[in-house]
């Protein structure tokens, strides 16, 4: 278990909330509003037995410093940009195979708002762009929800 998840009991909540089972193929994004200034975001994909590549793209409404980004599936690509005003997370690549049925965190997050003096993370964070890809199927459907830990 990674030392970061000792550092808080309101992020074992939060990952502990992620290990629900998600509809295969899916992108699941966790979101925790922390103090009056931070927000905490997890993101975990579950393939369907044929996605070889997944990608999203969390538009976060108002400015912000990135305070931490953590790796949590080895391979994966998280990215915070501030200026973009933009999150990214791509599970490991498949690289032919497809990803795992099982939702699994790739990424964490904490970000600090500096826009607005109060803020409802429910309007903060949303799905910018999702994709999903298979080398057989090409561009396959895939979801994306956000949901708020309270």
């Amino acid at each position: 278990m990674n030392s970061f998840i000792a550092k808080s009991g309101l992020v074992v909540a939060l990952l502990a909330t992620s290990i629900a089972p998600a509809v295969a193929g899916d992108w699941e994004v966790w979101a925790e509003k922390q103090g009056s200034d931070k927000l905490t975001i997890v993101t975990s994909f579950g393939g369907n037995g044929s996605i070889e590549e997944a990608h999203i793209d969390l538009n976060i409404d108002g400015s912000f410093e990135v305070v931490d980004t953590q790796v949590l599936q080895k391979g994966s690509v998280c990215v915070a940009s501030a200026e973009k005003n933009i999150i990214r997370s791509l599970p490991p690549s498949g690289a032919g195979s497809a990803l795992k049925s099982k939702t699994t965190d790739t990424c964490l997050f904490t970000i600090r708002m500096t826009s607005a003096k109060t803020w409802n993370p429910a309007e903060v964070v949303t799905v910018g762009f999702k994709e999903c890809a298979s080398s057989v199927k090409g561009v396959v459907p895939c979801e994306a929800s956000v949901k708020m830990v309270r």
